[in-house]
């Protein structure tokens, strides 16, 4: 758009108007909840937890005693994920008029200057924000079935963490919470059960996909279970919105289970196509704490290493180049989710 402008003629700027759609970490914060750990390798360890059930035989006071073997946890090597955005910023960016830009002539060298200054830090942030979504996409993809696929330019592995095959599949006919003669309380009983048989933690909390709440709140049995005229207290639908972009839908108690259920919206562009963090069609189930992280493998940058910065969770950069010139801004980090208790969690297609 081009503007006619007197230069004689003072000229009043708004306020701009920054619409910015923050990333959400709700997933990161709630199932990834450890402290974030840094490398200096390009691959890390990943414990696999897994505590011992048998139980200790009985033995004779005059015997040695019986051994018993070392178990907990298995630990594998994995590469991590790498990404590296950068913006450039380029003389035509600061000629440009920028949203909230007053139209002043005056001062042009210092005015470029200021401009630069606050635009590097805009892309700064912007930068940042696109990593945090992928740091989200990847927790809510090990969350469906305990697998990353890595795949991008020089990049193309997948990282196994062993779902159990019973923590997740797809419901079919009348299992199906769309089915008049699906009782989805019985249903997710069973499942809560199974999964403290292959885990070690008790299920507290359930996500469900934007396509799956209301299938789930209209369903019959579960309309009749929740209501409020039941002697037995089975919880209640209380939708409320939280500041971290979920919508708290209430607690319920499934035969003693009390289950805190959420909805999670969170979605972004990848390539140009919509995608949600959380499957519309899909609940994913864990527990109310657990052990699982990040881990950062080395930021793999000279200057990173120059300045002892290379077992970093983020490496920031500012460059210039001369011919064509530009400032760039980059952004450097490798990460990777510990889905070390995947055990305590299931996913399952529900719709």
């Amino acid at each position: 758009m081009t503007i006619a402008l007197d230069i004689y003629n003072p000229i009043s700027m708004g306020e701009a108007l920054e619409v910015r759609k923050a990333p959400r970490s709700f997933f990161k914060d709630t199932f990834f909840p450890g402290i974030d750990k840094t490398h200096a390798t390009k691959t890390v360890l990943v414990d696999k937890l897994k505590f011992g059930e048998e139980v200790e035989v009985y033995c004779s006071p005059l015997s040695k005693g019986k051994p018993v073997g070392r178990e907990g946890y298995k630990t594998s090597t994995v590469e991590t994920a790498y990404l590296k955005p950068f913006i450039p910023l380029t003389f035509q960016d600061l000629v440009a008029r920028t949203p909230g830009e007053s139209l002043d002539v005056s001062g042009v060298s210092d005015r470029l200057m200021a401009k630069a200054a606050l635009t590097l830090g805009q892309d700064l942030v912007r930068l940042d924000d696109r990593i945090r979504r992928r740091e989200e996409a990847m927790c809510g993809e090990v969350l469906t079935d305990g697998t990353i696929h890595v795949e991008g330019e020089g990049l193309d592995f997948t990282v196994d963490f062993s779902m159990p095959a019973d923590n997740k599949g797809t419901l079919v006919g009348d299992a199906l919470f769309t089915s008049n003669n699906c009782d989805p309380f019985t249903w997710l009983y069973g499942l809560f059960r199974g999964m403290g048989v292959r885990g070690w933690r008790t299920p507290k909390k359930m996500i469900l996909g934007g396509n799956v709440i209301d299938p789930f709140i209209t369903n019959p049995a579960v309309k009749d279970r929740l209501s409020t005229q039941r002697a037995i207290d089975s919880g209640r639908i209380n939708p409320l919105e939280q500041a971290d972009g979920t919508t708290y839908l209430g607690t319920i108690n499934i035969n003693g289970y009390m289950i805190d259920v959420y909805g999670y919206d969170f979605n972004f562009t990848d390539g140009g196509v919509r995608t949600y963090v959380m499957p519309q069609d899909k609940i994913i189930v864990g527990p109310g704490e657990c052990t699982n992280h990040f881990s950062y493998g080395v930021i793999q940058d000279i200057g990173a290493v120059r300045q002892g910065l290379a077992e970093s969770k983020r490496y920031s950069k500012v460059y210039e180049e001369e011919n064509p010139s530009g400032i760039f801004t980059m952004v450097q980090t490798a990460p990777m989710p510990n889905f070390r208790e995947a055990d305590n969690f299931s996913c399952f297609k529900v719709i």
